[in-house]
C-alpha cells in the first residue's frame, strides 16, 4: 500500500477513532495495520459519512467552519462523522475545541504532530476537507471555507 492510500486511510479511521479534547493524541500513537481493521469494522457496521478538515486555530476562516459544520443545519446527513485535524500543541488544539459545543461521539480534534498528515495529503492552506461516503470512498476535497449546504450536497448527491 502506498503512503498516499495508508494516510487517506489513516483519515478515515481516525474519524471513528474519536478523540475527545481532554485527550488529544498525536497520530503517531496507532498502528497502520489496526486502521485497516477497523475501516473495515466500520464499513460492515454501515457507519456513516465523514469530513477530515484540516484546520488552524489561528484561521478565522477555519473558526467559521468548525462552528458551521458543528452547528445544526436542515440538509447535514444524519449521524455526520466530524475530524478537525491540525498541527498546532495540544495544549492550544484543546483550547480552540474547548470554544465549539460537539458530540464527542461524532466529533474528534485530532493532533497531526509536525503537520505531517497534512503534508502527505497535500494540505497546502487552511481550511482544507476531505470528504467520504460511508465506504470511505473519497468524495470532494474543499480547499476554503464552504457554506454546509455546499458541503453537504456531496453527500446527499451519492444517496
Amino acid at each position: 500500500m502506498s503512503n498516499s492510500s495508508i494516510a487517506r486511510s489513516f483519515l478515515i479511521a481516525f474519524v471513528f477513532t474519536c478523540v475527545s479534547c481532554s485527550n488529544v493524541e498525536s497520530q503517531e500513537e496507532f498502528d497502520h495495520d489496526l486502521v485497516q481493521i477497523l475501516i473495515e469494522e466500520n464499513r460492515a457496521l454501515g457507519l456513516s459519512n465523514r469530513i477530515s478538515s484540516f484546520i488552524s486555530p489561528s484561521c478565522e476562516h477555519c473558526h467559521y467552519q468548525t462552528q458551521a459544520l458543528l452547528s445544526d443545519h436542515d440538509k447535514k446527513p444524519a449521524g455526520l462523522r466530524l475530524a478537525f485535524i491540525a498541527d498546532v500543541h495540544p495544549d492550544s488544539l484543546k483550547v480552540f475545541a474547548s470554544k465549539f459545543e460537539y458530540d464527542t461521539a461524532t466529533t474528534a480534534f485530532i493532533w497531526d504532530e509536525e503537520g505531517k498528515l497534512a503534508r502527505e495529503m497535500g494540505v497546502t492552506s487552511y481550511p482544507t476537507m476531505f470528504l467520504y461516503d460511508t465506504a470511505g470512498v473519497h468524495l470532494q476535497t474543499i480547499v476554503g471555507e464552504a457554506k454546509p449546504g455546499y458541503v453537504y450536497k456531496f453527500f446527499h448527491d451519492t444517496e
